[in-house]
Parts: structure tokens; C-alpha cells; sequence
């Protein structure tokens, strides 16, 4: 899957920051969307964005790019899962991402995962499907785009 990350015009070690716990979604790392180019929104990043009124956060740079295939990414697709990553990494209501990152290189929470889960405060503020991109090295190719935002 083709991933969009907004607002950045490279994937670059040196500037990609290391995941440390927030207080309420983790600091550093990317956070990615699927790249749609063929529908109305190039991202569903987009559409939200726009449907919420948020339309400030939306930035014409972008990156898009691939996961490598050895990449190790633990996907939310139901309860059952996010629960499985709660005994693993949890810390107390939270994932403890720090834990996580050390284990996985990416998370990735899918339209059904959101669904099954809720909204429960381990992802809050994960209003749409996404990839969190922990660590850097597991980026295989990307390349800039300048979207149109019009």
C-alpha cells in the first residue's frame, strides 16, 4: 500500500525524531495515510480534514511512500488485536509507543479496527485509518509530491 505522509518534502534520518509517549498521541515518528490519488481526495487524511473543517492542517507538500516487505507492522483490525498490543505495550489506558517502537517499526489502525474499537482511549485522536511509522528504516521508497489542494 502506497502511504501519504503531508507536510513533509523528503524522508530524512536526521530529521525524522525519535518516538517518545505524549499525552495523548505519541511525539516523532510519521504518521501516514493510503495514497488515493485515483478518487476525489488523494488521502483520506484529506478528506477528513476537509470534511471537519480542519483545512488548515492540510499541506500541498507530501511524501509518498512504501513500507518495506521485511518491515514489522502490527496492524488494529478488531478489538481482539488492539487488546493483544494492550498486554504487550500497554500502560494502564494508553499504548506505551517507547515499547512498542522497540519492537515494531510501524502500527497501523484499519477502518474496521476503528470500528470494533470504538474510539477507546488508547487511539484517541485516531479519526481515520492510518499507519504510525515508528522507525525510519523501515521506509523503503519515497518520493515528493506537491498535491493540489484546491
Amino acid at each position: 500500500m502506497k502511504l501519504l505522509v503531508m507536510g513533509i518534502k523528503e524522508v530524512d534520518v536526521s530529521k525524522f525524531d525519535e518516538v517518545k509517549n505524549g499525552r495523548i498521541k505519541p511525539k516523532g515518528g510519521l504518521w501516514a495515510a493510503e495514497h488515493t490519488p485515483d478518487e476525489e481526495y488523494d488521502s483520506p487524511w484529506i478528506k477528513w480534514c476537509d470534511r471537519e473543517g480542519m483545512d488548515s492542517w492540510i499541506s500541498s507538500d507530501g511524501v509518498v511512500l512504501n513500507l518495506k516487505d521485511s518491515a514489522k507492522v502490527f496492524t488494529i483490525n478488531s478489538f481482539d488485536d488492539l487488546e493483544e498490543l494492550m498486554n504487550e505495550h500497554g500502560n494502564g489506558f494508553k499504548i506505551d509507543f517507547e515499547s512498542a517502537a522497540k519492537e515494531y517499526d510501524a502500527i497501523e489502525l484499519t477502518e474496521n479496527g476503528i470500528c470494533e474499537t470504538g474510539h477507546l482511549e488508547a487511539l484517541y485522536g485516531w479519526d481515520l485509518a492510518s499507519v504510525f511509522i515508528m522507525n525510519i528504516d523501515a521506509v523503503d521508497e519515497w518520493e515528493y509530491i506537491k498535491l493540489d489542494i484546491s
